[in-house]
């Protein structure tokens, strides 16, 4: 597993009648991560019950080029595990959590 810093979160809302509350982390790893390496959340650290989509980004070149990649993730309970993408290592990423 990699050291991750969460930076912040976020509470999104929409609608006037039914408002749903979207939570949002943001997750950075530095350049030493490894393809395949995991990082694990417990939403419920964050009063999140249920995950809604997660995003991932990688710098091309540190502090400069970012781009979006697929990475995957596995949640079990409210322990959502998101594992680095295959294909490149040493690269500073970011991840973007939505859930309620």
């Amino acid at each position: 597993m990699v050291d991750a810093t969460i930076l912040g979160t976020n509470i999104l809302q929409s609608g006037t009648k039914n408002i749903k509350q979207v939570k949002h982390l943001l997750i950075t790893v530095d350049s030493t991560a490894q393809a395949s390496d995991t990082i694990e959340v417990d939403l419920a650290d964050y009063n999140g019950t249920e995950l809604l989509g997660v995003a991932q980004y990688r710098h091309t070149t540190d502090n400069s080029v970012i781009v979006s990649e697929a990475g995957t993730g596995a949640i079990s309970g409210t322990t959502v595990t998101l594992t680095i993408a295959a294909g490149t290592n040493d690269k500073s990423r970011a991840f973007e959590v939505f859930f309620q």
